[in-house]
């Protein structure tokens, strides 16, 4: 099964950071690297529905909240995915 990191990143809706996380964990790990310095970032994850692996909604939200992140505004990447500010 393809994983949500594996196809072509989206473009960035503002010019800024685009991270497309293979797992949960590499999230995270993104965070503890880089939370207090980043002025905040573009995610891509798979929508619910979809066939690919890799990290939901729910999952990042659950770890920017850790480092003190909200996600914002949310956007159609293409029918698998959504690309979604978090900052």
């Amino acid at each position: 099964m393809t994983n949500v990191s594996e196809l072509e990143t989206p473009s960035s809706p503002n010019g800024k950071e685009v991270l497309v996380p293979a797992s949960r964990a590499e999230w995270r790990t993104w965070l503890s690297e880089n939370a207090d310095r980043a002025e905040g970032l573009w995610l891509v994850h798979r929508n619910k529905s979809s066939s690919l692996e890799g990290p939901l909604y729910d999952e990042l939200v659950e770890e920017a909240l850790c480092f003190g992140w909200i996600d914002s505004v949310v956007r159609r990447a293409d029918l698998a995915r959504r690309i979604q500010w978090f900052s």
